[in-house]
């Protein structure tokens, strides 16, 4: 069966933790939200799902692959800005065929609302799954008007006063902050990792340190690789996120603490959510930044390497085409003597900004131009431009697209995941330490193997490698057509 699921909202009315995190992202009982769904939908046999997803789509794509986790098929479809499930629909067209299950991704619902979807008796009830952003699909035409965010049927408005776990559209802060603390007791025994047990209440991640004794009453659940240091005290209902620090002497009562936070020492949090050095105080309904980093901060150290490799590679790659300036002129007379018809010639390439289209992959394609020249450096000189706009990096995986006979057979793999994740670049690292006629499976595994390495060091190492290989006659002049025929018969 397939399934097509919206995860696309852009999450304003959950400001300011909409700036970090798509709603469909956003942890309850240790896990996104919209893997909830996922699970739920895998459970009742669906085994291809269209996930549409808008503002975070990259990071979306990140967490969940291609979805060979969850033993299904996940295939991505980029949303305009205001546009419409219906017009949606239409876009993938004749790939997804009834029957098939609507859904929203980006809300809470219960599990057993999909198991009565799924049920061959759900007809009596079908109006009021609509009323939780779900519906079945049986036959053409079928409107899915009622996916529509902002949801505007009355059961949207509100959650269910008698059972608030059993659907929650997540249109507020506090909606969030009562589904996340409710969702920690509500976890089904089965799903659970018996290891994670360490005590009554308190429920641990991989690699995640607590002593039970900082849980003084209720329950808390600790994502993956967080440590919450003796000395901590947690009361009523605690949810932490992933790669969190809470601090000896910190308390924390009936709270959230997102991914990637910091909680300093002697600092005391009630009904309220933290976001790195932000405080959303629920009950209070305002919110404020902490400036001290010994109070509250990150623990993600990559983001401002990231943005200095960044700025390093486009001042770079202006500079150079500053330099080289003078030889553009002169560049284009010889094209223009030696290829009359096309000087210039206009060649597709990936480009690392998210595409629009209804296709499976994020990474849209863009027209670059370079000169008809027998000088490879000189003829690419152009594509620098690319680096400086953001649509390549200086160094990263080849952007030129490759026809399918030439791409290794094995899509499905999980270094094939991690290839497909790298960056485009202008130059290949792995092209500069690998022969020409290396085989494609080689070529992807050396640039997992260096592009996964994202430090100012390493960018130093590529662009030393760079300077290297300039001497080389290779990465000055394009290889004959008839040089590469004749090698190719005779490796056959």
């Amino acid at each position: 069966m397939q399934a097509i699921l919206f995860a696309d909202r852009s999450g304003v009315e959950l400001s300011p933790i909409n700036k970090n995190y798509s709603p469909a992202m956003l942890p309850l009982a240790g896990k996104p939200a919209l893997e909830h769904h996922i699970e739920n939908l895998k459970a009742q046999g669906v085994d291809e799902i269209f996930l549409i997803v808008g503002t975070f789509a990259r990071a979306i794509q990140n967490h969940f692959e291609n979805g060979a986790r969850w033993s299904l098929r996940i295939r991505y479809v980029l949303s305009h800005k205001d546009e419409s499930p219906d017009r949606v629909r239409r876009r993938i067209g004749g790939k997804l065929q009834p029957p098939f299950i609507a859904a929203r991704g980006d809300i809470w619902r219960n599990a057993w609302l999909v198991d009565l979807c799924c049920d061959g008796n759900f007809c009596a009830l079908s109006s009021d799954l609509e009323n939780t952003a779900l519906q079945r699909v049986t036959a053409e035409p079928c409107s899915l008007k009622a996916l529509k965010w902002p949801l505007t049927s009355p059961l949207h408005n509100h959650a269910s006063s008698d059972d608030p776990l059993q659907f929650n559209p997540l249109t507020s802060l506090a909606d969030y902050h009562q589904i996340a603390l409710l969702s920690i007791q509500a976890q089904p025994p089965n799903r659970l990792d018996p290891d994670s047990q360490q005590g009554i209440g308190l429920q641990t991640g991989a690699q995640s340190r607590i002593h039970p004794v900082s849980l003084e009453s209720g329950s808390a659940l600790v994502g993956d690789y967080s440590r919450v240091d003796i000395g901590a005290r947690l009361t009523g209902q605690v949810l932490i996120g992933n790669h969190c620090i809470i601090d000896r002497g910190a308390q924390l009562h009936n709270s959230v603490v997102l991914h990637d936070s910091y909680v300093g020492a002697g600092l005391e949090v009630k009904n309220a959510i933290i976001d790195k050095a932000c405080i959303i105080r629920v009950d209070l309904n305002t919110n404020f930044i902490v400036t001290d980093q010994f109070l509250l901060g990150s623990t993600y150290q990559g983001e401002g390497i990231q943005f200095a490799i960044s700025l390093v590679e486009r001042l770079s790659a202006a500079t150079i085409m500053l330099i080289t300036l003078p030889i553009w002129p002169l560049a284009v007379l010889v094209a223009v003597c030696l290829h009359p018809q096309t000087p210039v010639q206009r060649r597709p390439c990936y480009s690392n900004k998210q595409a629009t289209d209804a296709s499976a992959s994020l990474s849209s394609v863009i027209d670059t131009y370079r000169f008809n020249l027998p000088f490879k450096l000189i003829a690419s000189l152009p594509m620098l431009w690319c680096v400086v706009r953001g649509h390549l990096k200086l160094f990263g995986r080849d952007a030129t697209p490759q026809p399918e006979d030439s791409q290794p057979h094995c899509p499905e793999s999980p270094w094939h995941v991690r290839y497909t994740r790298l960056p485009f670049g202008l130059i290949s690292p792995a092209r500069l330490r690998l022969s020409t006629d290396c085989d494609p499976v080689t070529l992807q595994l050396t640039e997992i193997e260096h592009g996964s390495n994202n430090t100012l060091a390493s960018w130093l190492g590529h662009f030393g490698y760079a300077l290297k290989y300039l001497l080389q006659t290779r990465y000055w002049f394009r290889t004959r057509p008839s040089l590469d025929k004749a090698a190719a018969k005779t490796n056959g």
